[in-house]
């Protein structure tokens, strides 16, 4: 079992204390240019990669590209957790704080897309 980190708890709260994972990052893997960018839950409790232990979830970051990908409970059977939360949580919570989302909306907006410039043009016909 993994237990949550204090980024873990702050980012994705509905992680609750532990999560389960059959296929976790082995932290001491993580080669340059890569590098752990966050880590929600891990071996040892702690969101610090030179702790080592494995983790998951965990956010990994290329120096190089300056491109992410998040590794959200790779998991099955009873180690399931909800990943639809967790996932949400992440985009709203992390990405958004650290500034790699920006403007996010919540809601759809209509102005210059196809359906709403189509019903303009079928309601003037």
């Amino acid at each position: 079992m993994m237990k949550v980190t204090n980024t873990g708890k702050k980012f994705i709260p509905s992680l609750g204390n532990q999560v389960g994972s059959n296929r976790p990052v082995n932290v001491e893997a993580i080669e340059e240019p890569w590098e752990a960018a966050a880590i929600f839950a891990s071996v040892k409790g702690v969101d610090d990669q030179n702790a080592g232990g494995l983790a998951d979830p965990i956010v990994l970051h290329n120096k190089d590209t300056d491109g992410y990908i998040a590794i959200v409970n790779q998991a099955w059977g009873n180690n399931f957790i909800d990943r639809g939360a967790a996932c949400t949580e992440l985009i709203k919570n992390w990405l958004v704080e650290k500034g790699l989302i920006t403007g996010l909306k919540t809601s759809v907006e209509p102005v210059a897309k196809l359906s709403t410039i189509w019903g303009e043009i079928k309601a003037t016909r």
